[in-house]
């Protein structure tokens, strides 16, 4: 990811849920998703009548438009590992598994249960931003005629 995306999130906040803030509400701006039950979500939604924040989220967006050309959910998850404080990579291990190690692992994990794949249940209690349930996710779903929904609802634990 380039440069100017992690020097400017350095320079808006040294705190994680201003910048999870900023992140979401650019994720949620850049693709056109509307918000429209989700209290949680809601809740990290910077809106047009916080002038000073909602700057910054024009800012951004303008940022993250000029050096990616998609804004999908592998990007995302990589700006949230932005996040993870030095100390917390250190302490807890905390760290960024690429999408191509991740779908190394889904696929050879995914060889071995070739069969029943539908009643598959998938965990990762490392979980992180959620990057390998993702992978797993999207590989379940190639695999078999599941919908996301269904997916998230019966195999992903």
């Amino acid at each position: 990811m380039k440069t100017q995306i992690f020097k400017y999130l350095k320079s808006y906040s040294t705190l994680p849920i201003e910048v999870d803030r900023l992140i979401i509400s650019t994720y949620l701006a850049i693709n056109r998703i509307k918000v429209r039950n989700n209290i949680f979500i809601k809740s990290y939604v910077i809106e047009k009548e916080n002038i000073i924040e909602y700057k910054c989220l024009e800012e951004f967006i303008l940022i993250l438009k000029n050096e990616i050309q998609k804004f999908d959910l592998e990007a995302l998850i990589e700006l949230f590992e932005f996040v993870i404080s030095p100390s917390d990579r250190i302490i807890n291990g905390a760290i960024y598994t690429p999408n191509y190690i991740r779908k190394y692992i889904t696929d050879n994990s995914f060889s071995s249960k070739k069969e029943d794949l539908e009643n598959l249940k998938i965990a990762d209690i490392s979980c992180g931003c959620g990057g390998f349930l993702l992978t797993a996710s999207k590989k379940l779903k190639k695999s078999t005629r599941l919908s996301y929904r269904e997916i998230f609802k019966n195999n992903i634990l």
